[in-house]
């Protein structure tokens, strides 16, 4: 019996070496978590990965970058 199990992965961290690591993924999927988990709030902010001093075509394009990244490691079924 498989079991789905999700996986919240970094797609601007993620290498390929991670493909490889997970083998045939039955049972496993991959969900887009953000992009790099790099802070862009202002200083005097809480820390914040998507929005802060940026515009959203610039975390849209980040996400797209994240998407793309993932693709290309884990193919279609990111």
């Amino acid at each position: 019996m498989v079991f789905p199990f999700y996986w919240s992965c970094v797609p601007g961290l993620v290498e390929d070496s991670l493909e490889k690591a997970l083998g045939d993924r039955q049972g496993l999927s991959l969900l887009q978590h953000g992009y790099r988990h790099e802070n862009h709030a202002a200083p005097e902010m809480k820390k914040i990965e998507l929005g802060g001093k940026r515009s959203t075509e610039e975390v849209l394009a980040a996400l797209e970058a994240g998407k793309n990244n993932g693709e290309a490691v884990f193919g279609r079924d990111w």
